[in-house]
């Protein structure tokens, strides 16, 4: 994959700007450092430094506002409406309404915002309200920076003069009162001043937010995948540094604390590594504070706590808990505080995985006949990996996986379990040959060979070197349901389907290559459109679009700008554009055996032709249309005579054109291939394309050198 579109697909993640949309400016700062990559003058990973930096004012100010003000960083979904010029919100921060607002300006509008009365109000209240600006000036400083003022500093801060805009100036202090509007001492006045330290810290690129934050962005740049709505610098700041702690070995009968009988059974505040084989029930593994590695390879019933730290534990098998009086909870395993790995390879019903305080990823490798009992908590990721059924029964005997606190979803199945109570906003993740199938609040189900179907209204899934065919098909999604593909994969259909609004999307973006069909089922819709924007993918054979079932729909397709394809179901009167882009591109027609020529979009309303497929961006002798077996002949040649409308060059072209024929003419710049069924003469139920903007193109039998291919 080129260097410049996997920059501008990191571009694209971080400032959750379409690809097709990036401003001129930035695409030029991305060309520049494209060719710094390939020159070898920069590594990819620098590339991407460098391009969160080309966010400081857009979404590095939803980033670093939220989290300090509210503890947590957006929703995925959130960073789109507060930062998409294309979201939901019209004052958003690419919008016009924001265009005037220096960096440091957006930073101060959005913690007054937040810290004043939004969302942040009563989490800064507590900590700032009893302060005057002075300390808390200092307090946020420290905060922000990782280390406290040096003397004289917060009095330069605050007793700086600065213009006033009327032709004089004031104080810092005073500027800050004038965004906060609540006194020298209110709220919203010190609400102001942290967004001013925000934005020097973001600018100067100093202090634990700042690089926590770029961690974040290099996180997110690197696949359009981060870890949203957590605690910044607890996932993405500088972690704490423990002393190697104790190496300890167990029996199934021996507990392991800070506080065993037995020294040689003793964690500590480090970095302990515990390891073993079976437990019993009254078995308990605490390793209190450290980066800890916990390795049970048998049959878990006890109780496991990783404590304070990054935790790796990994068990062979969890049995299912039982309440235990006055003791320890068996069966369960808890990550505790810090950012935690917990593998299971088998869950007995009735288990419970708690991940604890941090951002959690829980991977699990399930055999179990009934599985209604489970819980999972306070896990951000989990992974179903490498599933199975004891009885091999596909859905027989699963009922429900319980869980709180999920952020993404990772499948990489081969057979199926059942989750219930899947939330709003999900990010469902595909790896390797695992498909799923989802139903919104009521059951996910994951099935490796079948499907993946999501009824949210907002939802991104990722696609990973799927291989396995599955099909992904969201319901009552009513904006664009966004596909992200790091790793070239193979998809069956993908539909967006919606109840009421009539439209269905689909956005591609990533460095991997895409292969699938896709549909729009639209219920209870009068007006029927469907949109593929694939513009930011690496590249995409579509295997079949247009309408599904006997529907019809308006459809809009933009592909990539390298070699791709694209197979039209052109039944149906429904109007059409294709956009092929750069590169070798084949517009195709869709044939799968059940009706020939599957080439009758043509509607006549009025006297003038009302519907037709129009392909844009065609090039002559580097594209290609293919109408295959469908079309066994075309006929070249034929004259439009002194036509001046399309509509009357169709109807001398028709006269000349055998029934169930096809043809090639030229008409005012444009290519046509027309397609004539039963009954000699237009009517509604012909086949039309328009090639925009090219003319005299070759037409052969079965040839692909020549720019149209029949036979």
């Amino acid at each position: 994959m080129a260097t410049q579109h996997i920059l501008k697909s990191a571009y694209a993640d971080v400032s959750r700007v379409a690809y097709s949309n990036i401003p001129a400016a930035d695409l030029a700062k991305l060309d520049t450092l494209g060719q710094q990559v390939d020159a070898s003058a920069l590594s990819l990973t620098a590339a991407r430094v460098e391009i969160a930096k080309m966010v400081l004012s857009t979404t590095s100010v939803a980033s670093l506002s939220y989290a300090f003000f509210t503890g947590v960083t957006p929703l995925a979904r959130g960073f789109d409406y507060l930062v998409s010029p294309t979201g939901a919100n019209p004052t958003n921060l690419n919008s016009a309404y924001y265009a005037a607002f220096s960096a440091e300006n957006r930073y101060i509008n959005f913690s007054v915002a937040l810290g004043k009365s939004g969302e942040g109000q009563a989490r800064f209240a507590a900590a700032y309200g009893q302060l005057d600006l002075t300390a808390a000036a200092t307090k946020a400083y420290t905060e922000i920076f990782g280390f406290a003022p040096e003397a004289g500093k917060i009095d330069a801060i605050l007793n700086t003069q600065v213009a006033n805009g009327l032709g004089g100036t004031f104080t810092r202090g005073e500027y800050f009162a004038a965004y906060g509007r609540d006194g020298l001492t209110g709220i919203g006045t010190k609400a102001a001043m942290v967004g001013w330290l925000l934005s020097e810290a973001a600018k100067a690129d100093v202090g634990v937010y700042a690089k926590a934050n770029d961690a974040f962005l290099a996180d997110l740049a690197n696949d359009g995948q981060a870890a949203f709505n957590v605690d910044l610098l607890g996932v993405y700041g500088p972690q704490t540094v423990f002393a190697t702690g104790a190496t300890i070995t167990v029996t199934e009968a021996q507990s392991v604390s800070a506080t065993a009988a037995s020294p040689a059974l003793q964690s500590t505040g480090g970095n302990d590594t515990v390891t073993g084989t079976d437990s019993n029930a009254s078995q308990i593994i605490a390793t209190g504070d450290g980066h800890d590695v916990i390795t049970l390879s048998g049959s878990v019933g006890g109780y496991v706590d990783g404590g304070a730290g990054n935790d790796t534990i990994t068990l062979g098998v969890l049995n299912a808990a039982v309440e235990v009086l006055g003791g320890a909870p068996n069966g369960t395993v808890n990550g505790g505080a810090g950012n935690d790995l917990i593998t299971i390879g088998r869950v007995v019903d009735g288990a419970v995985i708690d991940g604890g305080a941090g951002d959690d990823t829980a991977v699990i490798g399930i055999v179990s006949d009934f599985y209604t009992a489970t819980k999972i908590t306070n896990v951000e990721h989990l992974v179903v990996s490498n599933f199975q059924l004891t009885n091999g029964g596909g859905l027989s005997g699963v009922s429900a996986l319980n869980y709180s606190g999920l952020r993404d979803l990772t499948t990489r199945a081969s057979q199926t379990v059942v989750v219930s109570e899947i939330a709003d906003g999900v990010a469902l993740k595909m790896e390797g040959s695992g498909g799923l199938t989802a139903n919104y609040k009521t059951q996910l189900v994951f099935s490796g060979m079948s499907s993946v179907q999501v009824g949210v209204s907002s939802v991104d899934a990722y696609l990973s070197g799927v291989t396995s065919g599955a099909s992904l098909k969201v319901t009552g999604n009513d904006g664009a349901l966004k596909v992200h593909v790091q790793s070239d994969s193979v998809l069956g259909a993908i539909t967006s389907q919606t109840a009421s609004s009539g439209s269905g999307a689909v956005i591609v973006t990533g460095t991997g290559r895409l292969t699938a069909g896709f549909n729009s089922h639209v219920t209870g819709a009068v007006t029927k459109t469907f949109s593929l924007d694939a513009s930011g993918s690496g590249g995409i054979d579509v295997t079949e679009i247009g309408s599904a079932g006997n529907d019809s729909r308006a459809t809009t397709v933009v592909l990539s700008s390298v070699n791709d394809s694209v197979a039209a179901d052109l039944r149906g009167q429904s109007t059409s554009v294709y956009t092929l882009g750069g590169g070798s591109d084949v517009f195709q027609l869709y044939q799968d055996g059940f009706a020939s020529p599957r080439f009758s979009n043509l509607s006549i309303d009025g006297g003038k032709v009302a519907t037709y497929a129009t392909i844009t961006d065609f090039a002559k002798g580097v594209d290609h249309v293919d109408l295959g077996t469908a079309i066994p002949a075309m006929v070249t040649g034929l004259s439009i005579g002194s036509a001046t409308t399309l509509e009357q060059a169709l109807i001398n072209v028709s006269s000349q054109l055998a029934a169930n024929g096809t043809a090639v003419f030229d008409y005012a710049g444009d290519s046509y291939i027309y397609h004539q069924d039963a009954t000699v003469g237009v009517n509604s139920g012909d086949g039309l394309i328009r090639l925009v903007g090219v003319t005299g193109l070759s037409v052969g039998a079965g040839a692909t050198s020549v720019d149209i291919h029949y036979g």
